[in-house]
């Protein structure tokens, strides 16, 4: 499945589409920003500034495609929403 979605920011769009991707292939996944960023995203070779990839990562929170646990930290776990399905 692909989620199609213009953000008139091309890097946000790639991260988009690479994040929907992971969820569909690891459903179960749930990490922080940094653990998407090392684990998610690195992992398949797309590199961006972190700001970018939070900025993805809140997109696809506001569209249910992620959802989002706090930490006692005050940090944040994103896992998959109801609205990306697996490949599974």
């Amino acid at each position: 499945m692909t989620w199609h979605v213009t953000t008139h920011d091309s890097e946000v769009e790639v991260l988009v589409q690479a994040i929907i991707q992971y969820l569909q292939s690891y459903p179960n996944a749930a990490d922080t920003v940094d653990g998407v960023t090392n684990w998610w995203l690195a992992g398949v070779g797309i590199h961006f500034h972190r700001s970018k990839i939070i900025q993805a990562l809140a997109l696809l929170e506001r569209h249910g495609m992620l959802k989002t646990q706090v930490l006692p930290s005050g940090g944040l776990i994103y896992s998959r929403g109801a609205g990306v399905k697996s490949d599974f």
